[in-house]
């Protein structure tokens, strides 16, 4: 067989989102040639990493979230990355850091966010739509 013409396939889905669907749950994230924190479910980490590729000058526009319950943070340049200590669904820290984060991008105010995701089943997995309904802060991020 001649190896030589053989076109090589090449996926379109990147790293990051292939992760995110797999469910990856640890991870070493690398934005701009550096690396960042291992990524590994703990909140803290999860926003000092994201705060820092927001002041990079990464736009987000658009959240979605896996069967594994992590988030997959979308950016306009076509990038993304696996937010693994961010969460919906029950009241806890994964939760408020998601909200955190996305009321500092200014998709809303803190507590109507904060509400909406807490209300969410713990088992939901698709696109978190901004803004919230009754929201006054909002910037629409579909």
């Amino acid at each position: 067989m001649n190896t030589q013409n053989r076109v090589p396939d090449i996926h379109i889905e990147d790293a990051m989102r292939r992760a995110w669907r797999e469910g990856v749950l640890r991870y070493r994230p690398i934005f701009q040639a550096e690396p960042l924190d291992e990524e590994c479910g703990q909140v803290e980490v999860t926003l000092k990493n994201l705060r820092k590729i927001v002041k990079g000058g990464a736009q987000v526009c658009g959240l979605h979230v896996s069967k594994a319950g992590t988030v997959l943070v979308c950016c306009n340049d076509g990038h993304s990355y696996l937010a693994t200590g961010f969460a919906v669904g029950e009241r806890n820290m994964k939760v408020k850091a998601l909200s955190q984060f996305t009321a500092e991008i200014g998709l809303g105010t803190l507590e109507k966010i904060h509400e909406f995701l807490a209300a969410l089943p713990d088992n939901y997995e698709g696109p978190l739509e901004f803004p919230v309904a009754g929201d006054t802060e909002l910037r629409l991020v579909k």
